[in-house]
């Protein structure tokens, strides 16, 4: 056999190198198209699958920026005929359903449950409301004066536990003369309610709503007393305690 120049193997053996690297990156590059990057997605614990779905939505423009510098180095890189799982043809719809495939496999967020009563039976239960109806009457002083007629008894346990007390009404001053007051007196206790005073002051029939009345515990009586700063006197009408089970 002939022997080749020396120059002539050198050759030879340059050309066989860069055949191997050609084939070699032809192979690299058909395997990451048959077997794109998946895409990353870190759920927090703040983190719900609504927001990993925006998550998700703000780094598909990235993905198909780089899925289009993989089709235009691998249209002029490689002949092979092999089909790829994200094919050439796969547009901006085709990615995004392969998206919405992914997000559909993500377990749903979770949801803490909000704290409901219960009964017995284990069912949830909804706060009760329920309106006792006291007497309509006036008084007349400059010290608290008792509202002739409008003594009434109060358990708060029979309306359920939990219960938030309130009143309400509407009050006005004699002539606007000037300003009179109303509140709740426990009898069986001897004591103001705390919450219960209520004022009006002007010519006006005004409508009042107090804050949470301190109720005690066991059956007591109550009544309604009045006074003004000018001794005047002041009507109370259509009052009425409401009461709200939690």
């Amino acid at each position: 056999m002939a022997r080749l120049p020396q120059g002539q193997n050198l050759f030879n053996v340059i050309i066989g190198f860069l055949v191997v690297v050609v084939v070699f990156n032809l192979i690299w590059v058909n395997w990451s198209l048959i077997h794109p990057r998946p895409i990353s997605v870190t759920r927090t614990a703040e983190c719900d699958l609504n927001c990993v779905t925006q998550t998700v939505k703000q780094m598909l423009a990235a993905e198909l920026a780089n899925l289009a510098l993989t089709r235009q180095s691998a249209a002029t890189t490689t002949t092979s005929t092999e089909t790829a799982t994200v094919a050439p043809g796969c547009d901006q719809n085709c990615v995004e359903s392969i998206v919405e495939e992914k997000l559909a496999a993500l377990p749903t967020a979770s949801v803490v449950p909000t704290k409901t009563q219960t009964s017995q039976s284990g069912k949830a239960t909804a706060p009760t409301t329920s309106f006792v109806n006291l007497s309509t009457g006036s008084a007349a002083g400059g010290d608290w004066m008792a509202v002739s007629g409008t003594e009434f008894w109060l358990e708060t346990t029979l309306y359920g536990s939990n219960v938030t007390v309130t009143w309400q009404g509407n009050l006005a001053i004699k002539d606007g003369n000037g300003i009179g007051y109303v509140r709740l007196y426990d009898l069986t206790n001897h004591r103001a309610v705390d919450g219960s005073q209520v004022s009006v002051s002007g010519t006006d029939t005004i409508s009042f709503y107090s804050s949470s009345l301190s109720i005690w515990r066991g059956q007591n009586q109550y009544r309604i007393e009045a006074k003004s700063t000018t001794g005047y006197e002041v009507t109370v009408s259509t009052p009425r305690l409401k009461l709200v089970s939690q």
